[in-house]
């Protein structure tokens, strides 16, 4: 009977589940194992775990604008050694977390004494612009009130560096007109020049 947004009920609802976790002990004793027949099972399950060898290569599938060897730079897979999947799997997400895609997805392909990274980067199919609009208001519901308009048109990848372009107009309160262009001068954007006013 609790929703999402019952918070005060909070301690309720933990009572009620520790109490409902203790009804269960008794059927949840008779489908336990012992020790070593636990630990015989995660032996099994290690021994099936999928172990990928060295990396020989990362292959990108062609993409639209983004440039395929920014991404292997930023995916920084190291070759001819062994694949740490913890590692790929948050670099993956830097790179999916910079807004470039609505998806990316790979897979490991037998190579010679090894493995291959083929990715598949899906652009999102509204870019490589965008214009954004916003709005804020402001009230002290007395004598003090004011309003921002403003509409930014950003244009990302104007050259194989990832460079980018933004310009905002603004009236309301603050009004003006800024722009900024970001070069990176580096593949993984470590190095980059930024010019702005």
């Amino acid at each position: 009977g609790m929703s999402s947004s019952s918070f005060s009920e909070g301690p309720a609802a933990q009572l009620a589940g520790e109490k409902a976790a203790r009804d269960l002990l008794p059927m949840l004793h008779s489908l336990s194992v012992s020790e070593a027949d636990y630990a015989a099972w995660r032996t099994q399950l290690e021994a099936k775990s999928f172990k990928p060898g060295l990396i020989r290569s990362v292959d990108v599938e062609p993409t639209r604008f983004v440039n395929p060897e920014v991404l292997k730079e930023l995916l920084d897979v190291k070759l001819d050694k062994a694949l740490d999947l913890d590692t790929l799997e948050q670099r993956l997400a830097y790179v999916y977390g910079r807004d470039d895609f609505e998806q990316i997805d790979y897979h490991l392909v037998p190579a010679q004494d090894g493995h291959a990274i083929s990715l598949l980067a899906r652009e999102k199919p509204w870019g490589p612009g965008y214009l954004d609009f916003g709005m804020g208001l402001r009230t002290d519901f007395e004598d003090e009130s004011g309003f921002q308009l403003s509409v930014q048109y950003k244009r990302k990848w104007l050259n194989k560096m990832g460079a980018e372009w933004k310009t905002r107009v603004q009236i309301g309160d603050e009004r003006g007109i800024f722009t900024e262009l970001y070069q990176p001068l580096t593949l993984n954007g470590e190095l980059f020049v930024a010019l702005g006013g």
